[in-house]
């Protein structure tokens, strides 16, 4: 028999948090060296929306929400601060949106279990 508790506690009454996991996303081709660490386990919510929009508006609100920290420079030699997506070449967000999705899908699926034949 479980024993019942206040939501959110564990038995000696400490809250409990979902831990945040991140994940390094190494650029490639053109933008070898630059890396994104991004939000692994965001809420499923967070994931749906970056697969199911269309809105750019909602799509970079979206991936702001997943970078943790990046070593990206602009044009210039400038720091661009770690969230300021506008700032970042349209290419390369589109490579930190491909890797992202195929790391975390990677990381996720459930293996094929070999089917026997007879």
């Amino acid at each position: 028999m479980t024993a019942t508790r206040p939501n959110g506690t564990a038995g000696s009454g400490k809250m409990l948090r979902m831990p945040k996991r991140t994940i390094r996303i190494e650029m490639e081709g053109d933008y070898e060296g630059f890396w994104i660490d991004m939000w692994s386990n965001p809420p499923l919510r967070l994931f749906m929306d970056m697969q199911e929009t269309n809105d750019f508006d909602k799509l970079k609100g979206v991936v702001e929400k997943l970078i943790m920290d990046w070593n990206l420079v602009g044009f210039e030699g400038e720091v661009i601060p770690v969230g300021s997506i506008e700032d970042v070449s349209m290419e390369l967000v589109g490579q930190i949106i491909s890797l992202y999705l195929e790391t975390i899908q990677a990381a996720t699926a459930v293996p094929k279990v070999p089917s026997e034949t007879s």
